[in-house]
């Protein structure tokens, strides 16, 4: 039996979670960009823009290095 089929669900496995950081990575941008605009987070209103400003920007870095994680990543 050779190395590549004794380990076929390894590549599906590391196919998903590349897909679900990819994902998350453009939802978190999307909300980073959403605070930017609004200071509404969900259903709560942040008590000032720059807490709104702040939160947004540190939620689209983090969607950034996800994004940045996932097409760096060489297992597949």
């Amino acid at each position: 039996m050779s190395a590549q089929n004794s380990k076929p669900t390894s590549n599906n496995y590391a196919s998903i979670k590349k897909y679900i950081s990819i994902a998350m990575g453009a939802f978190y941008i999307f909300i980073g960009a959403m605070l930017l605009i609004t200071k509404h987070f969900g259903a709560f209103e942040l008590p000032n823009k720059a807490l709104s400003i702040g939160l947004g920007c540190l939620m689209a870095i983090y969607g950034g290095f996800r994004l940045y994680r996932a097409f760096a990543n060489k297992e597949v």
